[in-house]
């Protein structure tokens, strides 16, 4: 009857054929509500909307800022490790590009018909909607996956069991990615915190991104990027190339592309006339405490910010043992005055807690040296203590080195120009001091090629 159309029964097409055919064309499931109840992929998506349009809202938020990004030498390694390992963790300090870069990993695999499944609020929405096909290719991504502030971290009741699981579940499976973001104090803080993280090889997936390694071309672009497509009025990019400031910018000690954003927003750019933007713009680098403001009064220890402290009164280079002496004259006396936990475990706990994102710990031989991992770091902490009386008497009262005491009333020496000022110092504080510290061995380390050596004996160690 069907002659000379169908030469074999395998030329009919039937039910089992028509939904295998409907499985590779999704889009018009979707289109047919009728379909709905008899596909398990249109129907997930019925049940699981909320991810599903948290989903598309990231995608259309990246696809409105793909003007921004920059190609640089992180993403090309990201993208590499995260094609062999499947799951990447992005960590870094504050504003230095990790979710630029994970937007910009993501717009790689869109560009391949990915699916994006966004994850909002915990690892649960990632789960509902994973699926288990091999013709399902999805990538996920987790922003902040540890929240923005460590002690109230995203990570629930056994969370962080179902989260080792999905990364478990995801490096096995190769039509599946996995971007996640946090800041590195909050991942170490968080390993310290739940045992499942800190016996787990999560480390393993983490790409540490770093202003370091944006050349002088990379900042460049991203600089004119942000001037170009924030639409910065023609006038204050005039004043920047006509003075030149642009290339100050671009190798200013601070330069983070945060600030870049922050300086290119219209919020900064309306409340400036063109004539001032490239000072003003400078000024923000010279002094980016905004930075590290919210970060060291809300995400970091206590015993952690009182280690920043301290580093600031010893200086940039200082052997972990010294630090940590001065640390417990200083932790000990306020953790009794506060009456906050301390232990003899808070101090190591800290350095592991701060290093990679506030400080770098060096090798020098067999010592460990402790120095800030930013310039900025070291003027925010300045400014810091400069608007914090009671924490410089209180650092003075605790000082065992002689820079101690000497960087603290420097600092006083140099606050003319800041709104607030370090109070006068009561004389019986910096007297005794004095005194208990001159006698002693100083702390500061100098670098000489990748060594550090103690700094010469203070002469006036053995004067009345």
């Amino acid at each position: 009857m069907l002659t000379p159309f169908c030469l074999s029964k395998h030329d009919i097409i039937g039910r089992d054929d028509l939904n295998s055919i409907l499985r590779e064309v999704p889009k018009v499931e979707q289109s047919h509500f009728k379909l709905w109840l008899t596909s398990e992929a249109v129907l997930n998506r019925v049940l699981q909307n909320d991810v599903f349009v948290q989903s598309w809202i990231t995608q259309e938020e990246i696809r409105h800022r793909l003007n921004l990004y920059v190609y640089t030498n992180s993403f090309e390694r990201a993208r590499k490790k995260l094609a062999k390992d499947h799951v990447c963790i992005l960590s870094g300090v504050p504003g230095v590009g990790k979710t630029t870069l994970a937007e910009m990993l993501l717009v790689d695999y869109l560009a391949k018909d990915w699916q994006l499944v966004s994850i909002n609020q915990n690892v649960n929405e990632a789960l509902k909607v994973f699926q288990s096909n091999a013709k399902a290719n999805q990538v996920f991504y987790y922003d902040d996956f540890l929240g923005q502030v460590a002690k109230g971290d995203k990570l629930g009741k056994n969370e962080d069991r179902s989260l080792l699981q999905l990364v478990g579940a995801i490096a096995r499976n190769r039509n599946k990615r996995f971007i996640l973001t946090t800041r590195e104090y909050i991942l170490a803080q968080a390993k310290s915190e739940h045992e499942q993280l800190s016996r787990s090889k999560i480390d393993l997936f983490k790409f540490v991104v770093k202003c370091e390694d944006y050349s002088e071309f990379d900042k460049a672009r991203i600089l004119a990027n942000h001037l170009y497509f924030a639409n910065v009025p023609q006038g204050h990019i005039f004043e920047l190339i006509k003075s030149q400031s642009y290339k100050r910018i671009i190798s200013h000690r601070n330069y983070n592309p945060r600030v870049v954003e922050w300086m290119t927003h219209e919020t900064e750019t309306d409340s400036c006339t063109a004539k001032k933007y490239p000072s003003v713009f400078l000024s923000r680098l010279e002094n980016p405490s905004e930075l590290w403001l919210h970060a060291f009064e809300n995400q970091i220890s206590e015993a952690s910010r009182h280690v920043l402290l301290v580093l600031a009164t010893c200086g940039d280079g200082v052997l972990t043992t010294d630090l940590e002496q001065a640390f417990h004259s200083f932790f000990s006396a306020r953790s009794l005055k506060y009456r906050f936990d301390s232990s003899p475990s808070s101090f190591s706990k800290a350095l592991n807690e701060l290093e990679g994102n506030f400080i770098r710990i060096e090798r020098s031989d067999s010592r460990l040296v402790v120095t800030f991992h930013n310039p900025s770091i070291i003027d925010f902490l300045n400014d810091w203590i400069s608007a914090h009386s009671e924490d410089v008497n209180e650092l003075l009262s605790s000082a065992i080195f002689f820079e101690q005491v000497e960087r603290l009333f420097m600092l006083s020496k140099n606050v003319s120009s800041r709104s607030k000022k370090i109070g006068a110092f009561t004389p019986d504080l910096v007297i005794k001091a004095i005194d208990r510290s001159l006698q002693g061995e100083g702390c500061q380390m100098q670098r000489h090629g990748i060594h550090w050596y103690e700094s010469p004996s203070k002469p006036f160690k053995d004067s009345k």
